[in-house]
């Protein structure tokens, strides 16, 4: 038989250790008996950590910088309609870097099969940000439209 000789006294951690995104708040030691079919009764000894998520990681890593692209997708609003060299990159710029924060985040994550809070936050970025575009897009195709009834009635008139 298998058991922890003194219980959650068993296990010493080492306070110098430390995980980069959590913090290890507690941890409980069971013992178990488990059955398999085929081979009968095994003794087993548990461990469970209870871990706490340290969120400033994720406030500079990933909040933070989507924020600002948001923010900085806005900048199109107060740039000339007509000014397009101006415009197009600085949409295309923001678009991009908030696909390489998803990708990014979704690579450092556990697979999981439900949608995260963070998931929900960056997707949400990335349509204020894919919108700001769209409205660049809308505006120039109206703009457009514009001058072209604006050239056909000065046609008229002459």
């Amino acid at each position: 038989m298998l058991y922890w000789k003194n219980g959650n006294e068993s296990l010493k951690t080492d306070e110098r250790i430390s995980l980069s995104q959590f913090l290890i708040q507690e941890f409980h030691t069971t013992t178990r008996l488990a059955f398999y079919s085929s081979t009968g009764w095994y003794n087993r000894l548990y461990i469970n950590f209870t871990l706490r998520r340290h969120i400033f990681f994720f406030l500079l890593q990933t909040y933070f910088p989507a924020t600002l692209m948001v923010m900085l997708s806005w900048v199109s609003f107060w740039i000339d309609r007509r000014a397009v060299p101006a415009r197009v990159p600085l949409g295309i710029t923001t678009v991009l870097t908030m696909s390489t924060i998803i990708t990014g985040l979704n690579a450092s994550m556990p697979r999981v099969s439900y949608i995260k809070a963070v998931d929900i936050y960056l997707w949400v970025s990335f349509v204020f940000v894919f919108l700001s575009v769209l409205e660049y897009a809308a505006v120039n195709y109206l703009t457009t439209v514009q001058e072209r009834k604006e050239r056909k009635l000065r046609e008229k008139v002459k």
